[in-house]
């Protein structure tokens, strides 16, 4: 997910940095509704500028999930 040209505030004066954010997802299916997934983001673990006023915020740094998904009725 690439971006540019972001600002934090109204008046266009505080720009955020530019980022390349990668995630990722999979999943396979089990009998009976059973599914293991598993999911990644910010995979490269870059720093990403989530807001400036008043000051720096950073956004979520790398994050892994893995689960067992249920869905009753399948």
């Amino acid at each position: 997910m690439p971006t540019s040209l972001n600002f934090d505030d109204d008046e266009n004066t505080e720009r955020l940095s530019g980022f390349f954010e990668l995630n990722g997802y999979v999943a396979h299916s089990f009998p009976h509704g059973l599914e293991l997934y598993a999911e990644a983001e910010n995979i490269l673990n870059r720093t990403i500028q989530a807001g400036r006023t008043p000051v720096l915020t950073l956004a979520t740094p790398q994050v892994g999930t893995i689960g067992l998904r249920w869905r009753m009725g399948e």
